[in-house]
């Protein structure tokens, strides 16, 4: 039903600009209410649906292939001089299989006038964060799903989980008895040689305030505490004395309480009640990186120029290579626009597990949009493998018609 277009490069892109020049685009999903999406015949679910088993995605050995440690995207074009829309273009053409190579600038006049394309705006968040377990080791956890009130679905990257475990946004790692060592705020792996103060309880101490001395230390970890630092009172006004109360993140925690169902690798977890989990990310989080991704990019270099509503552990990154220049150019030939939203989970594999359930939406005015096309004889161009799994899992749902809907899919593409 609809045509993927050759631009899905994986979710390991790295995007540049805010995408606020967009906004100035009459597309299709500008004018579209997404409360529309209510009205679908499609009753949302509440929560996904569950993996019975860790079903596996078999080898194929027609589609193996070596990508050169050259070829990989170690960094966004950006950083080699390139425009978000300069990277390579590979056009297939189905009735001949011959190849072109061209750049992403060349889409417009790849596409007919009337095609309309379909891109997901799920917007990345920065849904790495670093938590401690009770001995004051640090574990990255990847944040990827919301399935309902406090319960998520996570992915602690490079140990062993236990039922139960509770992680810490931050720890205390003693030295002797009196002496509590803190990394600095904004601390990280690229900052390694950030200094580190070791917090001494002092003479004024005794008093009702919290007061700690400061003293150099040696570098940290790459973690940062959460501590805040309020001024001292008067009468703790005593050199290189400050009174330390702690920040509203340093309570926070995180409870595994047991596989996904089927998986290998990913838990579901409860945060600490009234944890406001996307400030939380805002504040505390990074973006998910790959090994490959050799140094740590700010999070808008994780967002496609039209990203709206914030929801994806990693980047949908198909659609990273449009710029306000190649949407323009696609309005000028008639090409229409559209979007829908799918939040993605984290899509590191180990094991060959499939992909797991995903929650998208699809408003009123993509769906008529769609339906509208189909009728007319013109071509629906996806962009990427996450609106191909919304549109079918919606035209599924619509007994072949696509519907405004708001649901859950594991589909897999």
């Amino acid at each position: 039903m609809a045509v993927p277009v050759a631009v899905n490069r994986g979710r390991s892109g790295c995007g540049a600009e805010d995408h606020c020049a967009v906004l100035a685009l009459t597309t299709l999903s500008q004018s579209c209410d997404r409360a529309a999406s209510a009205a679908s015949p499609k009753t949302p679910q509440s929560s996904p649906p569950s993996m019975a088993e860790p079903e596996s995605i078999e080898s194929r050995p027609w589609l193996d292939f070596e990508l050169p440690a050259e070829l990989e995207a170690h960094e966004p074009p950006e950083a080699r001089g390139l425009a978000r829309d300069q990277v390579r273009l590979l056009v297939s053409h189905l009735g001949s299989d011959a190849l072109e190579h061209g750049r992403f600038t060349d889409l417009p006049n790849v596409l007919r006038p009337g095609d309309l394309v379909v891109a997901n705006d799920s917007a990345t968040v920065a849904a790495a964060l670093p938590l401690y377990r009770n001995d004051g080791s640090a574990v990255m956890v990847h944040v990827s799903t919301h399935i309902q009130a406090d319960l998520w679905v996570v992915e602690p990257r490079h140990i062993t989980p236990r039922a139960g475990e509770v992680l810490a946004l931050t720890t205390t790692v003693a030295s002797q008895s009196t002496s509590t060592v803190f990394a600095l705020p904004g601390s990280s792996a690229t900052h390694a040689a950030s200094e580190v103060l070791a917090l001494t309880r002092s003479s004024a101490a005794q008093s009702q305030s919290p007061v700690l001395a400061l003293t150099a230390s040696s570098p940290s970890q790459s973690q940062s505490a959460v501590v805040a630092l309020t001024g001292s009172s008067a009468a703790d006004s005593s050199p290189g004395v400050v009174a330390l109360t702690p920040s509203a993140d340093s309570h926070t925690t995180l409870r595994l309480l047991a596989p996904y169902s089927g998986s290998r690798r990913l838990w579901v977890a409860q945060f600490a009640p009234q944890t406001d989990v996307a400030a939380l990310l805002r504040r505390r989080g990074r973006p998910i990186a790959y090994p490959y991704v050799t140094q740590p990019w700010p999070l808008h270099m994780y967002q496609t120029v039209y990203a709206g509503p914030p929801g994806s552990a990693e980047m949908p990154s198909a659609g990273r290579a449009f710029s306000p220049d190649v949407l323009e150019q696609l309005q000028h030939r008639a090409v229409q626009f559209a979007t829908l939203t799918l939040h993605t989970g984290v899509a590191s594999l180990e094991g060959h597990e499939r992909p797991y359930a995903e929650e998208y939406w699809i408003p009123s005015c993509t769906a008529a949009a769609v339906q509208a096309a189909r009728v007319d004889g013109r071509r629906v161009i996806a962009v990427g493998t996450t609106v191909v799994r919304a549109l079918e899992s919606a035209a599924d749902a619509g007994a072949g018609e696509v519907v405004a809907s708001h649901a859950w899919t594991d589909l897999v593409i």
